[in-house]
């Protein structure tokens, strides 16, 4: 028998829902820019989470140093790591994006190494060096339709990026997440990146873009099942996760939507599987699991 944690249900229930939001979020990336994207779903998800927060009477908000350091993780982790991840989600589809997105488990037991003091297996090195591999792999690959070469480095900087500042994100309120209530976590991080997307998208001048979104359309079959699935259940479930299981351990099991994105990308949004694709994929899986 599997040695089965509490956690490890959380986390895999984390990557199939956070799969299926992505090829819709690549949906609503071909008509809506990331900041206005990113403001729309983490809105929706608050006036879920808000309303189930008061549900829970005797749950107090966290103190003040609390505060401070579930405010610097939401916007390094929602407001910055989030939009570079719909900024290269729209630049290289969700199949290559599944790649870059093994730099996930890396990232995170690196943090988790650094951060909080985790032991760092030997294994991360050869893990990594596959993970990087793909990535190269994946680079070689053509860029997806309207797209140019550029654009195709460009998201692999971008998706890089993300996933280095969601894992710093996440791991430094470690010790905030095995005190303080899970419910009070998720909501004031949300709360506090979805406060600071505001006046980047007032200095970018999106208002107009951000109204269209906002505006009930057709966009909304996909945007509002992204929302929810995406910020809602799949944030809920990483958390939780991470809460109840080691970082290493929990990332390692996030890792599984590699498979499931790049599955749905070529189902749903009819994304071609080439060969070289499908081993930059494999090969980055591979990588992921061996770090394990």
């Amino acid at each position: 028998m599997p040695d089965i944690q509490p956690g490890d249900l959380f986390a895999i229930g984390s990557a199939l829902s956070w799969a299926f939001a992505v090829v819709l979020l690549k949906k609503c990336g071909d008509t809506v820019s990331p900041l206005p994207l990113n403001l729309f779903k983490n809105t929706l998800a608050l006036l879920i989470f808000v309303p189930a927060l008061y549900l829970f009477n005797g749950i107090g908000p966290p103190p003040g140093e609390s505060w401070i350091w579930i405010a610097a993780s939401g916007v390094i982790g929602i407001t910055v790591a989030d939009t570079l991840f719909l900024s290269a989600l729209n630049r290289l589809g969700a199949g290559l994006s599944a790649v870059v997105d093994c730099l996930y488990a890396p990232s995170m037991i690196l943090a988790a190494m650094f951060i909080v003091g985790e032991r760092l297996r030997p294994e991360l090195a050869v893990g990594g060096g596959l993970v990087f591999m793909a990535i190269v792999l994946g680079s070689r690959t053509k860029p997806i339709a309207g797209r140019t070469r550029k654009d195709l480095v460009m998201g692999i900087l971008f998706g890089a990026l993300g996933m280095v500042l969601m894992a710093v994100g996440i791991v430094s309120i470690k010790k905030y997440l095995v005190r303080e209530h899970i419910l009070w976590i998720t909501t004031a991080r949300l709360y506090c990146g979805t406060l600071a997307l505001v006046p980047v998208i007032a200095w970018r001048r999106e208002w107009s873009e951000t109204g269209r979104i906002f505006k009930p359309s057709r966009l909304w079959r996909a945007a509002l099942p992204a929302s929810f699935i995406g910020t809602v259940v799949a944030m809920g479930a990483w958390i939780a996760g991470l809460t109840l299981s080691q970082v290493s351990r929990a990332a390692i099991l996030n890792q599984l939507s590699t498979i499931f994105i790049f599955i749905l990308a070529a189902v749903v949004l009819g994304e071609k599987i080439t060969l070289r694709r499908a081993g930059a994929v494999m090969l980055a899986f591979a990588g992921a699991m061996l770090i394990l």
